[in-house]
């Protein structure tokens, strides 16, 4: 170093003068976010903050009008510009490029960092009428245009990729012809900003879906890659309302005040199928109660949904979503109506799982029967087995609670068909919630589902339903018969009918 030190000032290069400069060049404040061009600070959302920062080779925010979407794109756009990474910024629609991509890019840009001959581009009389590339006096080269044809989006090999309003991609083909120039430099990435366009778009099954072939992990494997490949991030216009207009985002209320699926869409940030969700809070509006009336319980169950077990934990990469919440709920019948007592939720590691259920085992007593969710297969028996011995002999840290009875089900049916079970009850009035903090994130998820990011608390509710009043298939129960019992010919006939 001291060489190197030594030969730089020989040539008049002060080292320390350097250094110094190349942290001045780029204005990213301290906490590595660059500010817009009125010299305001980009303040995130968590889940903004997550997308811009994550390192996953393909990711997304996928979220709502007004949620932040573009800025997010943008931020993350100038972090890799300012570390030296040639890229591009495609919109599949060019007229939409320019009257919405680049507007917002524009205003993430430090100008005084592009080189001299091109800054007339920042004034917003300056619109493109055509494919552009924005040249940084560090070096980096950055293509902007539309990929309306497919084959368009080809170009030279770059380090990063953003396409901006994906929605607008019906096929998909624009964003795959363009992913394969992403191949140079450090960390290559491809991301998405985007409004959701429903479950049958590319976008459900490439990012939330996540269909990923056993030859891409095959392949991962043999790189011995750890990281993600495939990340996606959900935005809400709640989330970014402090930085909204107040009239914008009044007026978005008032226009989808009486259409339930496009407001999820564009107001929640939700993939919607052409029928909408099924679940709905209002069900709920009168029917939550500080505590559960004194009547005869028939039972209660406390039933664990284990959607996060450290087995599956292990497996993420190959996850649908971003792992699902471990829900313990307490529900019980008195014979008509059902309660909804209380949910534990979380994201624990297996250890930290069996702490939880412990836990609250104490709290709810030995009366109050513990049903897991049992996965198919011998695994699931197996983890079933392993979580009844650690309730009856207990561990280092864990009394034993032999009186507690811990037992499995296995359910039927999809998610849909076992939640259609309770909705029923709800919107006939049958279901009370007992007033708690688990209440609002449950009701936010019946609400939404199936659309949802996480349905966790919704399928708990479905499997504790069927434990406290079990569905009966009348068809397997066999019937005495009543002929000849001393009834009347009239009675007979009757129950013929």
């Amino acid at each position: 170093f001291e060489a190197v030190r030594g030969e730089l000032e020989r040539r008049g290069i002060k080292v320390e003068n350097e250094i110094g400069r190349t942290k001045i060049l780029w204005p990213i404040d301290s906490r590595g976010y660059l500010p817009k061009s009125d010299g305001s600070a980009y303040e995130p959302s968590e889940n903004q903050k997550n997308f811009v920062r994550s390192e996953a080779y393909f990711s997304a925010f996928i979220g709502s009008r007004g949620s932040g979407k573009s800025a997010a794109g943008a931020q993350k756009a100038m972090r890799k510009i300012a570390k030296g990474g040639d890229g591009a910024v495609l919109n599949p629609d060019f007229e939409n490029f320019k009257t919405s991509t680049w507007p917002e890019f524009r205003r993430w840009i430090p100008w005084e960092m592009v080189i001299p001959s091109q800054r007339y581009r920042q004034e917003i009389g300056w619109l493109p009428h055509q494919p552009f590339e924005l040249a940084f006096i560090n070096g980096v080269k950055v293509t902007c245009k539309g990929v309306k044809d497919p084959d368009s989006a080809r170009g030279p090999n770059i380090n990063w990729v953003w396409m901006d309003e994906a929605q607008r991609d019906s096929t998909g083909d624009s964003w795959k012809i363009a992913v394969p120039s992403v191949r140079v430099g450090e960390s290559p990435q491809a991301w998405v900003t985007a409004t959701p366009a429903g479950k049958y778009h590319w976008m459900y099954d490439f990012f939330v879906e996540q269909d990923i072939p056993d030859e891409v992990y095959e392949a991962l494997e043999e790189l011995g890659f750890t990281g993600s490949l495939v990340e996606w991030f959900h935005g809400t216009i709640e989330d970014n309302k402090s930085h909204l207009d107040k009239m914008f985002l009044a007026g978005l209320l008032y226009t989808y005040k009486d259409d339930k699926s496009l407001r999820k869409q564009e107001l929640e940030g939700l993939f919607v199928t052409p029928e909408g969700a099924r679940g709905d809070r209002s069900w709920f509006k009168d029917k939550i109660i500080d505590k559960v009336p004194d009547v005869k319980i028939r039972k209660r169950v406390r039933y664990w949904d284990l959607a996060a077990s450290e087995r599956k934990l292990k497996k993420a990469r190959r996850g649908k979503k971003d792992p699902d919440e471990t829900v313990g709920t307490r529900e019980s019948w008195d014979g008509e109506l059902f309660y909804i007592e209380d949910q534990v939720a979380g994201r624990w590691n297996y250890d930290g799982i069996l702490h939880q259920m412990h836990m609250t085992a104490m709290r709810d007593g030995p009366f109050v029967e513990i049903v897991i969710e049992e996965e198919p297969g011998s695994g699931g028996k197996n983890q079933i087995a392993a979580i009844q011995k650690f309730f009856r002999e207990g561990d280092d840290t864990h009394a034993p609670l032999p009186y507690h009875k811990v037992g499995g089900h296995r359910p039927e049916g999809d998610k849909i068909q076992r939640a259609d079970i309770w909705f029923k009850d709800a919107q006939n009035g049958k279901v009370y919630l007992i007033n708690g903090a688990w209440i609002e994130e449950f009701l936010n998820q019946v609400d939404n589902f199936p659309e949802a990011p996480y349905d966790d608390r919704v399928d708990s509710v479905s499997g504790a339903r069927v434990q406290v009043a079990p569905i009966i298939s009348w068809s397997n129960i066999p019937f005495m018969s009543l002929s000849g019992v001393g009834i009347s010919e009239e009675t007979q006939t009757e129950n013929k009918v």
